[in-house]
């Protein structure tokens, strides 16, 4: 639900962030040993030149 909310307002989302932020992908699929793992939101600054990995937990 969180994500979905992030994606849909995906530009408000990077400009709270702040500057050289750019959305990459939702769901990213990675490879760790021979587990598969997702990346709930993965971003990319161009200031800074690297990868910024978002993951998201709720708890009640």
């Amino acid at each position: 639900m969180l994500k979905k909310l992030i994606i849909e307002d995906i530009d408000n989302f990077l400009k709270e962030l702040g500057e050289g932020f750019t959305y990459v992908a939702n769901e990213y699929k990675i490879k760790i040993g021979n587990i598969y793992n997702y990346i709930d939101l993965l971003l990319f600054n161009y200031i800074y030149n690297c990868f910024v990995v978002i993951e998201l937990k709720i708890t009640a």
